[in-house]
């Protein structure tokens, strides 16, 4: 699982023009911003990280909320999800601390 996540984090290219003062999201121990877009009641996210492993949970949680309406994504449970998965082990409280924090942003755009 802990391979499989890098490969995700992997997977995400780097977007340097998201990394700005405004996309950061404060609470995660490694660097992590977020960008959003909305169209046609439909939420867009671009994140990026310095943490390869944070980039794979992000990877993870947009895949659930890409494209999705508010009321979808109010709906994920999102600790179900990643117990659903097996990555309990790999949320250190630092990292699950950033994951809370990602979470709550993205909620906010709901």
């Amino acid at each position: 699982r802990y391979k499989a996540l890098m490969h995700w984090g992997k997977c995400i290219v780097p977007t340097v023009s998201i990394r700005r003062d405004s996309n950061l999201i404060k609470g995660c121990e490694s660097a992590l911003w977020l960008s959003h877009s909305l169209s046609d009641g439909r939420h867009y996210f671009l994140v990026d990280s310095d943490s390869v492993v944070i980039k794979g949970l992000a990877a993870l949680i947009l895949c659930r909320v890409n494209a999705k309406a508010s009321v979808d994504i109010l709906a994920v449970d999102f600790d179900q999800y990643f117990s659903i998965l097996g990555l309990q082990k790999h949320l250190s409280p630092s990292r699950l601390n950033g994951i809370h924090a990602l979470l709550k942003t993205i909620r906010t755009y709901c």
